[in-house]
């Protein structure tokens, strides 16, 4: 309908059907209550999506209200949002790769400098040496392993592919299922697990929990000086175990 033939008319001649009238005469209202427009979208036969904006405001001799078609505009507002969205998005995934190539290269370069190392023919190490070497080489695998484990987990989170899988136990089952992973992480600190006795049951997914647990030490290790105390505590709070590092 061209705007001209809508002049004197009523909401239900210009509108498709009762449910988009009455959206219109509630847009109405509400524009006319608040002096601010408002938008509602109407959907047309054919199929046809039109978003509208409503202006009303009293006049001498009653009340006048303007109605116009904004769909253009609307979905170009959408689609610099929707731009905006994606460029954080990226800009955040760019730094995320910048902070694990750093992540991967350390361990990376530790444990090429450990086997280089062993492998010199002008030096004779001790086998206590050599022991010693392959430990440190081994512990930097497993904390390669590590990250790129959550990386993977990270790739299945944007991809909707991550599943929990919820079962009940105690906290301290989850703190015994990556203590060697801690004990490990934490070899240059003092690692500390509080008395978990006395706490309820709880319902979650153990290997996630566990993950969130050794990245939040992992963290910790980043900006504790070497030889401080990592605390991992845990306590009941209104039916819920908060854990703390």
């Amino acid at each position: 309908m061209a705007a001209g033939d809508a002049l004197g008319k009523r909401f239900n001649e210009v509108f498709p059907n009762n449910d988009s009238t009455r959206t219109v005469k509630a847009m109405y209202y509400k524009a006319m209550n608040t002096n601010k427009p408002q938008h509602f979208t109407v959907e047309y036969p054919g199929g046809q999506n039109i978003i509208h904006e409503i202006n009303a405001y009293p006049t001498e001799g009653g009340i006048s209200f303007f109605v116009k078609d904004v769909t253009e505009s609307r979905r170009s507002e959408v689609k610099m949002i929707e731009l905006e969205a994606l460029k954080r998005t990226n800009q955040a995934k760019s730094e995320l790769l910048a902070n694990v190539s750093h992540e991967l290269r350390t361990p990376l370069t530790s444990i090429k400098g450990f086997i280089e190392t062993l492998l010199e023919t002008d030096v004779k190490w001790s086998k206590k040496q050599q022991l010693e070497f392959l430990h440190q080489a081994n512990n930097e695998t497993d904390r390669l392993l590590l990250l790129i484990k959550d990386l993977l987990d990270m790739s299945r989170i944007e991809s909707g592919k991550l599943k929990l899988d919820k079962h009940t136990f105690q906290v301290c089952e989850i703190l015994d299922s990556v203590s060697g992973v801690l004990s490990i992480i934490t070899n240059m600190h003092k690692l500390k697990i509080a008395s978990l006795a006395n706490l309820p049951p709880i319902q979650a997914d153990k290997v996630r929990i566990g993950q969130v647990i050794t990245n939040l030490v992992e963290n910790s290790i980043k900006f504790s000086s070497e030889g401080s105390q990592i605390l991992v505590d845990a306590v009941s709070i209104a039916g819920y175990v908060v854990i703390s590092v």
